[in-house]
Protein backbone atom coordinates (compact mmCIF):
# COMPACT_ATOMS: atom_id res chain seq x y z
CA UNK A 1 0.00 0.00 0.00
CA UNK A 2 2.86 2.50 1.11
CA UNK A 3 4.36 1.09 -2.42
CA UNK A 4 1.15 2.42 -4.29
CA UNK A 5 1.11 5.74 -2.35
CA UNK A 6 4.64 6.75 -3.26
CA UNK A 7 4.35 6.09 -7.42
CA UNK A 8 0.81 7.82 -7.33
CA UNK A 9 2.46 10.77 -5.44
CA UNK A 10 5.71 10.83 -7.86
CA UNK A 11 3.30 10.37 -10.90
CA UNK A 12 1.35 13.42 -9.74
CA UNK A 13 4.22 15.40 -8.91
CA UNK A 14 5.80 14.31 -13.16
CA UNK A 15 2.28 15.20 -14.08
CA UNK A 16 1.95 18.41 -12.81
CA UNK A 17 5.94 19.49 -13.54
CA UNK A 18 4.66 18.23 -17.42
CA UNK A 19 1.54 20.07 -17.56
CA UNK A 20 3.57 23.22 -16.59
CA UNK A 21 6.42 23.07 -18.67
CA UNK A 22 4.04 22.62 -21.58
CA UNK A 23 1.96 25.59 -20.15
CA UNK A 24 4.78 27.67 -19.87
CA UNK A 25 6.46 26.98 -23.38
CA UNK A 26 3.43 27.37 -25.00
CA UNK A 27 2.55 31.21 -26.32
CA UNK A 28 -1.19 32.38 -25.56
CA UNK A 29 -2.15 33.76 -29.14
CA UNK A 30 -4.84 36.09 -29.40
CA UNK A 31 -8.02 34.83 -30.89
CA UNK A 32 -9.38 34.81 -33.92
CA UNK A 33 -12.47 36.83 -32.60
CA UNK A 34 -10.26 39.97 -31.20
CA UNK A 35 -8.21 40.52 -34.06
CA UNK A 36 -11.41 40.26 -36.41
CA UNK A 37 -13.26 42.85 -33.84
CA UNK A 38 -10.22 45.03 -33.97
CA UNK A 39 -9.98 45.25 -37.75
CA UNK A 40 -14.07 45.80 -38.20
CA UNK A 41 -14.55 47.89 -35.57
CA UNK A 42 -15.59 51.38 -36.92
CA UNK A 43 -14.84 54.74 -36.15
CA UNK A 44 -16.41 56.77 -33.16
CA UNK A 45 -17.54 60.46 -33.93
CA UNK A 46 -18.01 62.95 -30.98
CA UNK A 47 -21.60 62.96 -30.91
CA UNK A 48 -21.74 59.31 -30.07
CA UNK A 49 -19.51 59.73 -26.99
CA UNK A 50 -21.39 63.08 -25.88
CA UNK A 51 -24.43 60.46 -25.95
CA UNK A 52 -22.85 57.49 -24.60
CA UNK A 53 -22.88 55.24 -27.64
CA UNK A 54 -19.41 54.08 -27.95
CA UNK A 55 -18.15 51.13 -29.89
CA UNK A 56 -21.87 50.00 -29.61
CA UNK A 57 -21.90 49.20 -26.10
CA UNK A 58 -26.07 51.09 -26.51
CA UNK A 59 -27.64 49.96 -22.81
CA UNK A 60 -28.82 46.30 -23.54
CA UNK A 61 -32.20 45.07 -21.90
CA UNK A 62 -31.20 41.46 -21.62
CA UNK A 63 -32.11 39.56 -18.65
CA UNK A 64 -28.82 39.03 -17.27
CA UNK A 65 -27.94 42.92 -17.61
CA UNK A 66 -31.10 43.69 -16.16
CA UNK A 67 -29.85 40.80 -13.34
CA UNK A 68 -26.91 42.66 -12.70
CA UNK A 69 -27.25 45.97 -12.46
CA UNK A 70 -27.98 46.31 -8.97
CA UNK A 71 -24.57 43.86 -8.13
CA UNK A 72 -21.97 46.48 -8.94
CA UNK A 73 -21.04 48.62 -6.63
CA UNK A 74 -21.21 51.67 -8.94
CA UNK A 75 -19.58 54.11 -6.52
CA UNK A 76 -16.54 52.38 -6.44
CA UNK A 77 -14.07 54.45 -9.02
CA UNK A 78 -10.99 52.00 -8.71
CA UNK A 79 -13.64 49.34 -10.33
CA UNK A 80 -15.39 52.41 -12.43
CA UNK A 81 -11.86 53.20 -13.83
CA UNK A 82 -11.09 49.55 -14.54
CA UNK A 83 -14.14 48.75 -16.15
CA UNK A 84 -13.88 52.09 -18.71
CA UNK A 85 -10.07 50.54 -19.61
CA UNK A 86 -11.27 47.59 -20.95
CA UNK A 87 -14.49 48.87 -22.58
CA UNK A 88 -16.99 47.16 -20.49
CA UNK A 89 -20.42 48.90 -18.35
CA UNK A 90 -20.80 47.89 -15.08
CA UNK A 91 -24.00 46.03 -16.03
CA UNK A 92 -22.51 43.83 -18.57
CA UNK A 93 -19.53 43.24 -15.42
CA UNK A 94 -22.85 42.48 -13.42
CA UNK A 95 -24.12 39.85 -15.68
CA UNK A 96 -20.51 38.17 -16.13
CA UNK A 97 -20.68 37.98 -11.96
CA UNK A 98 -24.14 36.51 -11.84
CA UNK A 99 -24.03 34.29 -14.91
CA UNK A 100 -21.01 33.03 -13.74
CA UNK A 101 -21.88 32.10 -10.24
CA UNK A 102 -25.20 30.61 -11.45
CA UNK A 103 -23.81 28.08 -13.94
CA UNK A 104 -20.93 27.14 -11.24
CA UNK A 105 -23.58 26.27 -8.74
CA UNK A 106 -25.78 24.07 -11.11
CA UNK A 107 -22.90 22.73 -12.50
CA UNK A 108 -21.17 21.46 -8.79
CA UNK A 109 -24.98 20.50 -7.59
CA UNK A 110 -24.89 18.87 -10.30
CA UNK A 111 -21.55 16.92 -10.19
CA UNK A 112 -22.89 16.03 -6.14
CA UNK A 113 -26.15 14.75 -7.57
CA UNK A 114 -24.48 12.57 -9.69
CA UNK A 115 -22.20 10.96 -7.36
CA UNK A 116 -25.46 10.18 -5.53
CA UNK A 117 -26.58 8.63 -8.00
CA UNK A 118 -23.73 6.48 -8.72
CA UNK A 119 -23.76 5.21 -5.46
CA UNK A 120 -21.39 7.19 -3.20
CA UNK A 121 -22.70 8.10 0.08
CA UNK A 122 -22.49 11.97 0.58
CA UNK A 123 -24.71 14.07 2.81
CA UNK A 124 -27.11 16.25 1.53
CA UNK A 125 -24.68 19.33 3.48
CA UNK A 126 -21.74 18.45 0.98
CA UNK A 127 -23.86 18.48 -1.80
CA UNK A 128 -25.08 21.77 -0.73
CA UNK A 129 -21.97 23.17 0.59
CA UNK A 130 -19.71 22.09 -2.91
CA UNK A 131 -22.82 24.20 -5.18
CA UNK A 132 -22.24 26.94 -2.72
CA UNK A 133 -18.55 26.62 -3.40
CA UNK A 134 -18.64 26.96 -6.90
CA UNK A 135 -21.37 29.42 -7.04
CA UNK A 136 -18.66 31.46 -4.68
CA UNK A 137 -15.71 30.39 -7.45
CA UNK A 138 -17.99 31.66 -10.37
CA UNK A 139 -18.70 35.05 -8.64
CA UNK A 140 -15.06 35.45 -8.47
CA UNK A 141 -13.81 34.73 -11.70
CA UNK A 142 -14.81 37.63 -13.12
CA UNK A 143 -13.24 39.89 -10.43
CA UNK A 144 -9.44 37.55 -11.62
CA UNK A 145 -10.16 37.96 -15.55
CA UNK A 146 -11.20 42.19 -14.92
CA UNK A 147 -7.73 42.60 -13.14
CA UNK A 148 -5.77 40.29 -15.56
CA UNK A 149 -7.11 42.11 -18.88
CA UNK A 150 -6.30 45.65 -16.60
CA UNK A 151 -2.95 44.90 -17.00
CA UNK A 152 -2.93 43.88 -20.29
CA UNK A 153 -4.88 46.93 -21.48
CA UNK A 154 -2.14 49.55 -19.33
CA UNK A 155 0.52 47.67 -21.44
CA UNK A 156 -1.00 48.16 -24.58
CA UNK A 157 -1.55 51.72 -23.32
CA UNK A 158 1.74 52.58 -22.70
CA UNK A 159 2.98 51.17 -26.14
CA UNK A 160 0.29 52.83 -27.98
CA UNK A 161 1.54 55.62 -26.28
CA UNK A 162 4.82 55.81 -27.37
CA UNK A 163 4.20 55.25 -30.37
CA UNK A 164 2.03 58.56 -30.65
CA UNK A 165 4.40 60.32 -28.82
CA UNK A 166 7.10 59.35 -31.63
CA UNK A 167 4.68 60.07 -34.89
CA UNK A 168 3.81 63.51 -32.80
CA UNK A 169 7.72 64.47 -32.67
CA UNK A 170 8.18 63.48 -35.98
CA UNK A 171 5.56 65.68 -37.74
CA UNK A 172 6.40 68.58 -35.32
CA UNK A 173 10.17 68.09 -36.33
CA UNK A 174 8.75 68.42 -39.66
CA UNK A 175 7.28 72.12 -39.08
CA UNK A 176 3.80 71.07 -38.29
CA UNK A 177 2.07 72.94 -35.56
CA UNK A 178 1.18 71.11 -32.35
CA UNK A 179 -2.29 70.81 -32.48
CA UNK A 180 -2.34 69.41 -35.51
CA UNK A 181 0.41 66.87 -35.18
CA UNK A 182 -1.41 65.42 -32.24
CA UNK A 183 -4.54 64.99 -34.12
CA UNK A 184 -2.18 63.88 -37.31
CA UNK A 185 -0.46 61.40 -34.76
CA UNK A 186 -4.40 60.11 -33.41
CA UNK A 187 -5.46 59.81 -36.83
CA UNK A 188 -2.30 57.62 -37.88
CA UNK A 189 -3.10 54.37 -35.84
CA UNK A 190 -6.09 52.25 -35.43
CA UNK A 191 -5.28 50.99 -31.85
CA UNK A 192 -8.13 51.84 -28.85
CA UNK A 193 -5.92 54.30 -27.44
CA UNK A 194 -5.28 56.21 -30.49
CA UNK A 195 -9.03 56.18 -30.85
CA UNK A 196 -9.39 57.63 -27.46
CA UNK A 197 -6.90 60.27 -28.00
CA UNK A 198 -9.13 61.39 -31.14
CA UNK A 199 -12.05 61.48 -29.10
CA UNK A 200 -10.83 63.40 -26.31
CA UNK A 201 -8.57 65.93 -28.66
CA UNK A 202 -11.41 66.62 -30.96
CA UNK A 203 -13.81 67.30 -27.44
CA UNK A 204 -11.21 69.47 -26.53
CA UNK A 205 -10.73 71.51 -29.99
CA UNK A 206 -14.57 72.22 -29.94
CA UNK A 207 -15.33 73.37 -26.20
CA UNK A 208 -11.87 75.83 -26.90
CA UNK A 209 -9.84 73.71 -24.00
CA UNK A 210 -6.33 73.10 -24.25
CA UNK A 211 -4.91 69.27 -25.62
CA UNK A 212 -2.93 68.51 -22.24
CA UNK A 213 -6.22 69.27 -20.54
CA UNK A 214 -7.84 66.26 -22.85
CA UNK A 215 -4.73 64.14 -21.79
CA UNK A 216 -5.44 65.18 -18.08
CA UNK A 217 -9.05 64.35 -18.40
CA UNK A 218 -8.00 60.85 -20.66
CA UNK A 219 -5.89 60.25 -18.34
CA UNK A 220 -8.16 60.54 -15.12
CA UNK A 221 -10.72 58.55 -16.86
CA UNK A 222 -8.63 55.50 -17.30
CA UNK A 223 -6.22 56.18 -14.30
CA UNK A 224 -3.07 56.32 -15.90
CA UNK A 225 -0.14 58.72 -15.06
CA UNK A 226 1.96 58.60 -18.02
CA UNK A 227 -1.36 60.23 -19.99
CA UNK A 228 -0.76 62.79 -17.14
CA UNK A 229 2.78 62.65 -17.05
CA UNK A 230 2.73 63.84 -20.68
CA UNK A 231 0.24 66.92 -19.74
CA UNK A 232 2.44 67.72 -17.06
CA UNK A 233 5.47 67.81 -18.67
CA UNK A 234 3.92 69.74 -22.15
CA UNK A 235 3.06 72.32 -19.69
CA UNK A 236 6.38 72.92 -17.64
CA UNK A 237 7.50 73.45 -21.15
CA UNK A 238 5.67 76.83 -21.62
CA UNK A 239 4.53 78.02 -25.35
CA UNK A 240 7.45 77.01 -27.20
CA UNK A 241 6.83 74.82 -29.72
CA UNK A 242 10.90 73.04 -29.65
CA UNK A 243 10.70 72.94 -25.99
CA UNK A 244 7.31 70.93 -26.36
CA UNK A 245 8.66 68.61 -29.01
CA UNK A 246 11.86 68.19 -26.91
CA UNK A 247 9.71 67.15 -23.44
CA UNK A 248 7.14 65.04 -25.72
CA UNK A 249 10.47 63.16 -27.03
CA UNK A 250 11.67 62.84 -23.74
CA UNK A 251 8.65 61.06 -22.16
CA UNK A 252 8.51 58.75 -24.99
CA UNK A 253 11.95 57.51 -24.24
CA UNK A 254 11.42 57.19 -20.85
CA UNK A 255 8.25 54.73 -21.84
CA UNK A 256 10.64 53.18 -24.08
CA UNK A 257 12.94 52.43 -21.39
CA UNK A 258 10.10 51.41 -18.78
CA UNK A 259 9.00 48.77 -21.63
CA UNK A 260 11.87 47.95 -22.06
CA UNK A 261 12.76 46.95 -18.53
CA UNK A 262 9.23 45.42 -18.56
CA UNK A 263 10.24 43.37 -20.86
CA UNK A 264 13.13 42.02 -19.95
CA UNK A 265 11.08 41.38 -16.58
CA UNK A 266 8.95 39.21 -18.15
CA UNK A 267 11.82 37.14 -19.98
CA UNK A 268 13.34 36.53 -16.31
CA UNK A 269 10.14 35.36 -15.35
CA UNK A 270 9.01 33.33 -18.33
CA UNK A 271 12.47 31.37 -17.52
CA UNK A 272 11.50 30.77 -14.20
CA UNK A 273 8.68 29.38 -14.82
CA UNK A 274 10.01 27.18 -17.29
CA UNK A 275 12.90 25.79 -14.10
CA UNK A 276 10.00 25.19 -11.61
CA UNK A 277 8.58 22.29 -13.54
CA UNK A 278 11.88 20.71 -14.69
CA UNK A 279 12.71 20.78 -11.26
CA UNK A 280 9.66 19.15 -10.24
CA UNK A 281 9.90 16.49 -12.73
CA UNK A 282 13.94 15.92 -11.84
CA UNK A 283 12.66 15.89 -7.89
CA UNK A 284 9.81 13.10 -8.95
CA UNK A 285 12.71 11.06 -10.87
CA UNK A 286 14.85 11.31 -7.88
CA UNK A 287 12.55 10.37 -5.30
CA UNK A 288 11.38 7.47 -7.19
CA UNK A 289 14.80 6.13 -7.18
CA UNK A 290 15.68 6.67 -3.92
CA UNK A 291 12.98 4.68 -2.77
CA UNK A 292 13.13 2.06 -4.82
CA UNK A 293 16.78 1.81 -4.16
CA UNK A 294 15.68 2.17 -0.19
CA UNK A 295 12.87 -0.21 -0.79
CA UNK A 296 15.74 -3.13 -2.16
CA UNK A 297 18.09 -2.34 0.71
CA UNK A 298 15.34 -3.29 2.98
CA UNK A 299 14.48 -6.24 1.30
CA UNK A 300 17.81 -8.14 1.17
CA UNK A 301 18.37 -6.70 5.31
CA UNK A 302 14.81 -8.57 6.28
CA UNK A 303 15.78 -11.94 4.03
CA UNK A 304 19.88 -11.59 5.57
CA UNK A 305 18.29 -11.03 9.41
CA UNK A 306 15.40 -13.68 8.41
CA UNK A 307 18.60 -16.34 7.64
CA UNK A 308 17.69 -16.82 3.82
Amino acid sequence: MLSFVVVAAVGAIFGAGAWMLVRAMRPEPIPMSVLLDAIDRRGVSVAEVDTGLVLGEEESDSFWVRLGRGVVDTQSETLLKRLRLIDKTPQQYGAEKVSSALLLLLVFLGAGVILIVMGFALPWYLVVGLGLGGGVLGWVIPDLQLNTRAVRRRTELRYQLSAFLDLTVMMMSAGTGLETALMAAANAGDGWLFRELRVALSRAARIGQSPWDAFDHLGSELDDPDLHGVAAAARLAGGSGALIRDSIATRAETLRSRLHSELESAAEESVLKRQVPVTLMVFSIMVYLIYGALSTLGSSVSLRGAGF
